[in-house]
């Protein structure tokens, strides 16, 4: 941002022509369905909108832990506008500016950490998880998408630790968005402890109500009594709801 000035824009007709500036921004996902606003005010309501969405989340992972000294600990906490699970922790996406699912499940994980909340575990990178709770237990989180897009962001921040389950019931077909992940294939980092702890099921067009509760029941109470998670997080997707039939096939 320093480097190139991003700060510095007073029209649209500055980023257009500075192909340096829309190098990064082509980089980190801003552009498209990610655009960065070129109004310094648009940018400010931009990024507060950011922390409000990562904040909430986070917030609500801490309920579930106990909260502060003047909350009480919660079994169930909704946040109504999170699940941005496309976000990776460098690049936007689809609709995504930040991966609000992502830092709820690692408040989850340093549940007992000493300062939690101070850092926000910044320099935290994809596929780094560590347990705050040394041998006493291992936390495990049981991650549940059902949209009709794949979670591309959340799979690839925890695809080689067995700290966390992640499994997406979603559409895949060709060219059809997230076009690089969504595979039945991709069942965890090879040679890391992750490898089996990545489900993703594929659901054709035209699936029905009674197949997909059917199916969804038989692995759900199946991963909950394999895996035996501390903690789930679920992710509701909306944008199947018209007509749906999985954007309808029928």
């Amino acid at each position: 941002q320093n480097g190139f000035g991003i700060d510095g824009f007073r029209h649209d007709h500055d980023a257009i022509n500075n192909p340096e500036i829309q190098a990064l921004l082509a980089k980190h996902g801003l552009e498209d369905d990610c655009p960065l606003p070129t109004d310094s005010n648009a940018r400010k309501i931009l990024w507060k909108y950011c922390l409000s969405v990562a904040g909430t989340s986070w917030h609500a992972a801490s309920l579930l832990m106990g909260g502060s000294a003047d909350e009480d600990e919660r079994d169930v906490v909704i946040h109504w506008g999170g699940g941005r699970h496309h976000s990776h922790s460098d690049k936007a996406g689809g609709f995504c500016y930040v991966n609000d699912v992502v830092l709820a499940i690692h408040r989850l994980l340093h549940s007992r950490a000493d300062g939690v909340d101070d850092g926000m575990f910044a320099g935290i990178p994809d596929n780094q998880t560590s347990s705050s709770l040394g041998d006493k237990s291992t936390p495990r989180i049981l991650y549940i998408d059902l949209d009709i897009h794949h979670p591309d962001g959340v799979q690839s921040a925890f695809y080689s630790t067995d700290q966390v389950f992640t499994a997406s019931f979603h559409r895949f077909a060709p060219g059809f968005f997230p076009a690089l992940s969504g595979s039945i294939r991709e069942k965890g980092g090879s040679g890391t402890t992750g490898l089996g702890y990545n489900l993703n099921v594929p659901l054709p067009a035209g699936i029905g109500d009674v197949a997909f509760i059917r199916m969804f029941r038989r692995l759900l109470f199946g991963l909950v009594k394999s895996y035996d998670p501390h903690a789930v997080v679920l992710c509701l997707g909306a944008d199947g709801l018209k007509g749906d039939e999985l954007i309808s096939g029928s």
